[in-house]
């Protein structure tokens, strides 16, 4: 599969450019997510249904794209409130991706990802190594 997450990097960084932050996820299986989980500045960890999610993304200020996703540049695209967009340069150019909303009233940031020490893309089978390099990238 395509659909690579960002590392846990790329979500501390940007944490650190913010006082609080909340992570909205669809379940526990990131291994991210459990390292962040006791992160100082994470103030909740929401598992929440698509509807639920739409309502806290729309109703957002900043928000991260999780990696090759179409969903949260969708939402940036469509949001009256988001002013900041965060995203790595892992994308597909075949969906929907942050090249797509630059230009608009958002501050889109581009975190890099090196790929050449990251998980290439159309390689992504879940591995205990991969889940482990989502956790040690630098």
């Amino acid at each position: 599969s395509c659909l690579i997450q960002n590392p846990l990097k790329y979500y501390l960084d940007i944490i650190s450019e913010y006082d609080r932050a909340i992570i909205v996820t669809e379940d526990y299986s990131n291994p991210v997510i459990s390292v962040l989980k006791d992160h100082p500045k994470i103030d909740a960890i929401m598992v929440c249904s698509l509807l639920e999610t739409l309502k806290i993304l729309l109703s957002a200020k900043n928000i991260a794209s999780p990696g090759v996703s179409s969903f949260t540049p969708a939402i940036a695209a469509i949001s009256r409130n988001i002013k900041r967009f965060h995203s790595s340069t892992i994308k597909m150019n075949e969906i929907l991706n942050y090249t797509d909303i630059q230009g608009q009233d958002i501050d889109v940031i581009v975190h890099p990802i090196d790929m050449n020490k990251y998980i290439s893309y159309g390689k992504w089978i879940n591995t205990k190594e991969q889940r482990q390099l989502m956790l040690t990238y630098e």
